[in-house]
């Protein structure tokens, strides 16, 4: 839990799964989270997504969802990134591998 507190979050796909898990990471409570998508809201993306709306179509996932998903835990930062996922921008956020038996 100590290090899930202290642990900058990048989530990269803003369609239902992504979405889902961006949610439960935000309500468990983590130092930061950003979205990411360079992608625009679809139709598609209405019956995935509940975050979005009809008026959203056409914009980026990650932009629309931003607000949306801040209003769950006001104590995790949430921000939205839509540029291209570099390795150097990538290496600012942590990944922990899973260890069996821990």
């Amino acid at each position: 839990m100590k290090r899930m507190q202290n642990a900058n979050i990048l989530i990269s796909g803003m369609r239902g799964l992504g979405l889902e898990i961006a949610k439960n990471v935000i309500l468990g409570g983590v130092k930061t989270v950003t979205i990411h998508d360079q992608g625009v809201a679809e139709w598609v993306d209405l019956s995935s997504q509940f975050y979005l709306r009809e008026d959203d179509l056409g914009k980026n996932r990650a932009e629309v969802s931003h607000p949306r998903l801040a209003e769950l835990n006001t104590y995790v930062p949430v921000t939205a990134y839509t540029g291209e996922l570099t390795e150097e921008y990538v290496q600012q956020f942590q990944v922990t591998e899973p260890r069996l038996g821990q």
